[in-house]
């Protein structure tokens, strides 16, 4: 009597790479098999632009290259559930970036309250745009997925991407204090980008989500 299958469950950080994943691999997998034998007839993984790895722009055309253990398992659980698929079994895999809202966005709570802490934070000359989705967002796209079933591979974001001085504003209003973005030259970021690549691209590289080829939200009363 189940119409729709969504799997939310995924270790995203940690050490130990054999539990995420057989969290984030071979659990969707059981989950999608044992859905498939029910005759549920439409599975939706929540997968992540983090198997493009550092890639700039995201769009069907960029190649996929996830560069953590995180990355490589969603791209792992992607393609064993996409090999799922059947005339009778339709399956999704919605590829969205960090999010954030409901509690979720710890990554960006911690920067934003480093930053009220600090008082400053140093930027490049040309701030980077990433991509994000708010929680509430991600539920109108799986509702409109639900009810106009798209299949394969999908993306969903925010309209408007994230800049460090967004949350910046955001962070000093909530926790009312000041915060002051100092430009630096990019040459003085790069001791950062020696010591953790991933951490100088998060904070400062870009990674945008293609708006054209995220889902439609075309809600049924």
């Amino acid at each position: 009597g189940i119409d729709a299958v969504i799997n939310f469950a995924a270790i995203t950080r940690g050490r130990d790479r054999k539990a995420m994943f057989d969290v984030n691999v071979e659990g969707p997998k059981r989950l999608a098999d044992a859905a498939k034998r029910h005759h549920v007839r439409h599975f939706i993984q929540i997968s992540s632009t983090h198997v493009y790895g550092s890639a700039t722009y995201i769009s069907r055309a960029t190649a996929e290259n996830p560069v953590t253990p995180y990355g490589r398992s969603k791209h792992a659980a992607d393609i064993a559930l996409q090999a799922l698929a059947s005339s009778d079994f339709s399956v999704t895999s919605l590829r969205v970036p960090a999010l954030y809202g409901g509690g979720t966005g710890r990554n960006l709570r911690k920067l934003g309250l480093l930053m009220a802490h600090l008082g400053w934070f140093p930027v490049p000359h040309e701030l980077g745009c990433r991509s994000v989705l708010n929680v509430r967002n991600l539920a109108v796209v799986l509702k409109s997925l639900l009810f106009n079933p798209l299949t394969g591979i999908q993306f969903a974001a925010d309209r408007d991407p994230l800049q460090l001085n967004d949350l910046a504003e955001a962070a000093s209003t909530q926790l009312d204090r000041p915060i002051k973005l100092i430009t630096v030259p990019r040459a003085a970021l790069l001791p950062l980008a020696i010591v953790s690549r991933t951490l100088h691209e998060r904070l400062y590289g870009s990674s945008l989500v293609a708006q054209t080829e995220c889902v439609p939200v075309l809600l049924s009363e």
